[in-house]
């Protein structure tokens, strides 16, 4: 969400403008820009010891950020912090049809996400985001569908080499599996999302048919059930702030085979202006829906979208229209420090363009430090010079 930088602690050298480079691989790289489009200078410092911050107009996910300075007093000296969300990105594998088709093969009653999360180890590490429901067979004991299916695939041709469990909580028996801190759940199911936040375009007139009953696994039969079946209805969540807004999950209705077969997914940020999710191509997206009445369906978005209102809009059903529902997400309000100034970024996780002598290595950069030289200075002072953060994998 920002930046924070300070010139040497022990002379009068500092960074008067720099801009911000950024990457997700550490290969290509991205100057951000302003909403000219053009590549936005941000001001430094006037002094050695006063933090100057710099929020960002439009955040951005990196796993690797540089600070260029551009102009510099007395020399090039830098002590810097970055300020944002803690996130695990998740992406999706690019083998993952092979692996959606085994699922599929076997008629599990479910639509499976095979998803690949981001590691510097050999061996790539996958996760099966899928309904962790208990699958019971005569004999044998309730097991999750997750441990099902890595029982299932194992290490068999066309299946991932090896299979993250998310849902290792024992008592999530029910439910979507288990999400990282980022994207999380918003508040359907666990209820921080208040009923009142939670409307639709019509409603049976039965009563524990409202709009409010459409919370992910909601028992006593309870979903919401529109009025009327036609293309269109709709259920809303207002989800109280702005969220970055990553995924959906849907359940039909628990007592009755009712359910939405397919969607589409609008959003808004004031309910005024509304928008349809497209896809690649710029069409608005239909997403699938369930295939029975209890196995949440998760659909995970290409790209996110900030939103505080989303509207389920309704395509396709099979016997009436009735949804139970989930959005998962980031909070993106938010500017913590990342780990400069708290040592949570390691020393070898600070490198630059240059190092101009012992006591001014990269790791001497860390915003309020007074160890060493005091601040990071490059070997000579050039427009091009640049101190790299990497934050660890998994944020």
């Amino acid at each position: 969400m920002g930046t924070i930088i300070q010139g040497r602690n022990t002379e009068d050298q500092w960074v008067t403008s720099y801009e911000i480079q950024y990457s997700i691989d550490m290969i290509n790289w991205t100057t951000y820009a302003g909403s000219d489009d053009s590549e936005m200078v941000f001001p430094g410092n006037v002094d050695r010891s006063l933090p100057v911050t710099n929020l960002l107009n439009n955040p951005v996910d990196a796993r690797y950020v540089r600070f260029v300075p551009q102009s510099w007093l007395g020399s090039i000296a830098m002590r810097v912090e970055i300020a944002g969300c803690n996130i695990t990105r998740i992406y999706k594998a690019t083998n993952t049809q092979p692996l959606i088709n085994r699922v599929r093969q076997r008629q599990l009653g479910f639509i499976g996400h095979a998803l690949r999360l981001p590691t510097e180890e050999p061996l790539r590490t996958y996760a099966l985001y899928v309904p962790t429901h208990g699958r019971r067979r005569p004999g044998r004991q309730k097991t999750s569908y997750l441990t099902y299916i890595q029982n299932l695939l194992g290490n068999a041709e066309g299946g991932p080499e090896a299979i993250t469990a998310m849902a290792t909580d024992r008592r999530m028996w029910r439910g979507p599996a288990v999400l990282p801190p980022c994207p999380h759940p918003f508040g359907m199911e666990s209820g921080a999302i208040p009923d009142n936040h939670i409307s639709a375009s019509s409603s049976h007139y039965l009563r524990g048919l409202e709009p409010y009953r459409a919370r992910l696994n909601g028992g006593d039969g309870g979903a919401w059930v529109a009025g009327s079946n036609s293309i269109g209805q709709w259920l809303q969540v207002d989800l109280g702030e702005m969220k970055r807004v990553m995924g959906t999950i849907i359940q039909g209705r628990p007592n009755i085979d009712q359910r939405v077969t397919s969607y589409k997914l609008q959003y808004s940020k004031d309910r005024i202006t509304w928008t349809t999710y497209a896809g690649s191509d710029g069409s608005e997206m239909v997403f699938p829906g369930n295939v029975d009445r209890s196995n949440p369906v998760t659909n995970l978005l290409n790209n996110s979208v900030d939103a505080r209102y989303v509207r389920f809009v309704v395509q396709s059903w099979y016997g009436h229209i009735a949804m139970r529902a989930e959005i998962v997400g980031c909070n993106i309000n938010c500017s913590d420090p990342l780990g400069m100034e708290s040592g949570a970024i390691p020393d070898d996780s600070i490198t630059a363009s240059t190092v101009f002598d012992i006591g001014f290595e990269p790791y001497y950069g860390r915003i309020n430090g007074v160890a060493g030289g005091g601040a990071w200075l490059p070997l000579y002072d050039g427009i091009g010079q640049w101190l790299q953060v990497t934050r660890p994998a998994s944020s």
